[in-house]
Order: C-alpha cells, then sequence, then structure tokens
C-alpha cells in the first residue's frame, strides 16, 4: 500500500514509508495494462519462493516480446529517499532488469537509471538499497524488465531519507530538525585531492571520524582560521573541529559524496571566526558573495580570488573570507603548514563561484528548466 503525505526536506520520522509493498496480493495478469493497488503493471505474474507460499511481483515478457514493467505512483515528496527491495531470477537462465527514476530525482552518482543482472540462485531473494536525491512530488520509480527471461521483484520500500547534505540547496533546518541524532549523514560534495577545500559541516568532526569518511588510506591534513597580523591570514593544524566551525582539509586523492558515520547532529548555526576585522565565514547553504572586494575565496592554487560578477554563488558545505571595505590586498598572505602564499593582487575569478542561473540537481546549468526540481540562483524551486 502506498501512503502519501507532503513533508519538509528535513525533519520527517525517520520509520515513515512512501511505498512498502510485498505484492502479497498479486494475482495473474494477461499482458495487458492494469493496476494492482497503486501500481501500473504490464506483462507480469505472481511468482512463489522456492518452499514457501510467499508471492512476488514477476516481471516477463508479454506474447509479441514487449518488457514487462511495474510503475509505482508519485511519491508526493519532495527530499531524499532511500530505495530498498529484493529480487531473483525465477527460473533457470540468469536475466536482468532496470529501475528508473521518473519526473525528478536522482540516484548518488546523478543517474536516472541503474540496471542490475539477475543470476545466482532461483528463488533466493537479494536485498539492495539505493539512495535518490531530490524527489518531486511528481517522482515515481519503474521496474523493467532487461533479459528474456523473468525477474521477481519484493519488498519494495521507498522511505524519507533526511540525513543528506546537498550543496546545491538550503541545508540550514538540517541541524534543529536532526539536533542531538547520533547518525550517518552523506554529503553531496566533492572534496578534490592536492588542494585545500574549504569544508563546513554541522556536526563535530574527528581526525578518526574523518578517516572512516574518507577511507583510511587518505593523507588527511585539517587547518582552522587563527589569526590575521600584518596581511597575513594563519591556519594552524586541527585534528577535531567544532560543528558550523568552517575549516579546510586536504586530501591526496579526490573523494566525492562522502559519508560520515555515527556523527552526532548539533543544531548549530555555521560560523565565522574573526581575526582583527578579518573573517572565515562557514556556510551550509549556497550563498551569493559580495562583489564589492569585501568577500573572497580561496582558489585551488591557494591563493585569494574575488568573485566576478554574475559568477558569485558558493555553493554550501563551504567557507569563504569577510574583509573590510578599505582592504588593502596589496602583500596579503596565507599561512598554512608554515608557508605562506602570496596574494599580490585580487582579480575577479569565477574559480570556486557559480553562476546565478538555473541548474538541475546534477550540478548542469540549464537555459529553461522543464517541470521539475531545480536549483535557481542557490535555491531548491519546483517548476511545474
Amino acid at each position: 500500500m502506498l501512503i502519501f503525505s507532503t513533508f519538509a526536506l528535513n525533519g520527517w520520522a525517520q520509520d515513515e514509508y512512501i511505498i512498502n509493498e510485498s505484492f502479497s496480493n498479486i494475482t495473474g495478469i494477461n499482458y495487458n495494462s492494469t493496476s494492482y493497488g497503486d501500481w501500473t503493471i504490464f506483462s507480469c505474474y505472481y511468482a512463489y519462493y522456492s518452499g514457501t507460499n510467499s508471492p512476488a511481483l514477476r516481471l516477463t515478457l508479454s506474447s509479441n516480446k514487449e518488457y514487462g514493467y511495474a510503475t509505482s505512483k508519485i511519491f508526493n515528496y519532495a527530499g531524499d529517499v532511500v530505495l530498498s527491495l529484493t529480487y531473483a531470477k525465477v527460473v533457470e537462465k540468469n536475466s536482468a532488469f532496470t529501475i528508473i527514476i521518473n519526473n525528478g530525482g536522482v540516484f548518488e552518482d546523478h543517474t536516472t537509471q541503474k540496471s542490475f543482472p539477475v543470476n545466482g540462485t532461483k528463488n533466493l531473494y537479494i536485498p539492495i538499497s539505493l539512495r535518490i536525491i531530490g524527489t518531486t512530488p511528481n517522482t515515481s520509480i519503474t521496474f523493467i524488465l532487461q533479459g528474456n527471461d523473468p525477474v521477481g521483484i519484493d519488498d519494495v520500500k521507498v522511505k524519507k531519507d533526511g540525513f543528506t547534505l546537498v550543496e546545491l540547496i538550503s541545508n540550514d533546518d538540517f541541524p534543529s530538525a536532526n539536533n542531538n541524532k547520533t547518525i550517518d549523514v552523506s554529503t553531496l560534495r566533492t572534496l578534490t585531492g592536492g588542494i585545500w577545500n574549504t569544508l563546513c559541516l554541522p556536526f563535530d568532526v574527528t581526525m578518526e571520524d574523518m578517516k572512516l569518511a574518507l577511507d583510511e588510506g587518505q593523507d588527511i591534513k585539517m587547518r582552522t582560521f587563527s589569526s590575521y597580523a600584518d596581511k597575513v591570514m594563519t591556519f594552524a593544524e586541527a585534528t577535531a573541529v567544532s560543528a558550523g566551525t568552517p575549516f579546510l582539509i586536504k586530501l591526496n586523492t579526490t573523494v566525492v559524496n562522502p559519508t560520515f558515520h555515527a556523527v552526532t547532529v548539533k543544531n548549530t548555526t555555521a560560523q565565522t571566526v574573526t581575526s582583527n576585522g578579518v573573517s572565515f565565514v562557514g556556510t551550509y547553504s549556497p550563498v551569493p558573495l559580495n562583489i564589492n572586494g569585501t568577500n573572497l575565496f580561496i582558489t585551488k592554487n591557494n591563493t585569494l580570488a574575488l568573485p566576478a560578477e554574475g559568477m558569485n554563488i558558493m555553493n554550501g558545505l563551504r567557507a569563504y573570507i569577510v574583509v573590510p571595505e578599505d582592504f588593502d590586498s596589496s602583500g596579503a598572505r596565507l599561512m598554512m603548514d608554515g608557508e605562506t602564499t602570496a596574494v599580490s593582487e585580487l582579480v575577479p575569478s569565477t574559480e570556486g563561484a557559480k553562476p546565478e542561473a538555473t541548474y538541475n540537481l546534477k550540478g548542469q546549468r540549464v537555459e529553461n528548466g522543464r517541470r521539475g526540481l531545480y536549483v535557481i540562483n542557490g535555491k531548491l524551486t519546483l517548476i511545474k
């Protein structure tokens, strides 16, 4: 049975389901499209587990070789979800099936469909779990047969997942919605290897937390802003960072979408660290940077840059620098690891900033969005 409700992006109870379907009452379908509860299905039958009376959905072929499929009704939910199911081959031959996301949302690798080979032992159902990011009220899923032989699908569940931080959308409600929860938190954020990345997270992180999230093989360096004097911004070595504190992190290889394990979320806003009128400012959400010379960001060359006009949106889970209006950039320095990096002249740079424009949830700029969920000037917007 499908249960439809509309919730905010974060703040729901973890046990709430959008879909919880065991296909326990399915009966044979004679190759025609039909409805089964809240599903539209075509060329599907019931299939029994070996030695039990528990039925499952069976994707097969119609007489004219059209692939069997099953499509859920719309989720009626804007946010992130976890899709789980079990699958098995129901004859002796191997086969395959594909999961397709319809009308908004992507898997964590930014694709809208995934295919799975179905082999192994007949009627031995294998569990899988997949996270879908950025669903819209019109999102649904389709299972479609890809091989010539049937596949069994069962125990389909879609569970609301508020434990993902996405750099393209607002995360400002996440800390209060999940305050004091000890959970795994996934991030849609790439940390590029070999350079200093800025980072700001709503939970305490230690070096051990970083190693678990980023792989034991990483050479991890963390630095926090400690002082500004004589045109030098100094970043000191850190082995732990408090929730909301902006910091720098450097890895030897790139890590895409790290997950932080068993961290405790704190109801803490993104913090600003200030020394002698110069501030290092964290942000959980996309933010427009001033182009009047008072907002700066750190480039991949570890220098300071001004955001360019029309290219001044900084994504979330990052940090930037605020300086006084009369700041004299000549001779300014960044100091990390005891070495200073010269910034002889500040010039507008598009590196590290996004234009004020419309993006899809893959981070791709689009001129005219069709119906669906988009990021417009740093805000998550549903286009109907």
